[in-house]
């Protein structure tokens, strides 16, 4: 459900990497008392790739069960290809049976901004 949120939207590069999730598979995972990385691993069709670019995504945030503050999420992208979720928290320690209660954008009940998000990703095009 994380995944499908940071990856969610009309702009051609979310379109790749949401294709890319059908080529991967989770690596490893590392908890800690603030979150926990998943790493993918996996051959992905080079037209998938998003460039040569490696950049993150993270405007989701969420809401668990027993918390009282938001937990953030970051994915990352290296060399146009999806590499690694980072989930964390920002004050508390990670529960250990963390439930999803809310999840959204920007302080869970903003909107995203695509634009900004394209416009991102069209300066590190250019950096390519």
């Amino acid at each position: 459900m994380v995944i499908e949120k940071l990856l969610a939207g009309e702009l051609p590069e979310l379109a790749k990497l949401r294709r890319q999730l059908e080529h991967l598979k989770v690596k490893s995972r590392e908890t800690s008392k603030a979150g926990f990385f998943t790493e993918f691993e996996g051959e992905v069709p080079p037209e998938l790739l998003v460039g040569n670019r490696s950049f993150k995504i993270g405007d989701v945030t969420a809401l668990l069960d027993g918390m009282n503050t938001e937990v953030g999420f970051l994915l990352f992208i290296e060399d146009g290809k999806l590499n690694m979720l980072e989930a964390y928290t920002f004050f508390e320690d990670w529960p250990q049976d963390a439930k999803l209660l809310l999840i959204g954008y920007d302080g869970i009940t903003g909107e995203r901004n695509l634009q900004a998000l394209s416009e991102a990703l069209q300066v590190l095009g250019k950096m390519e």
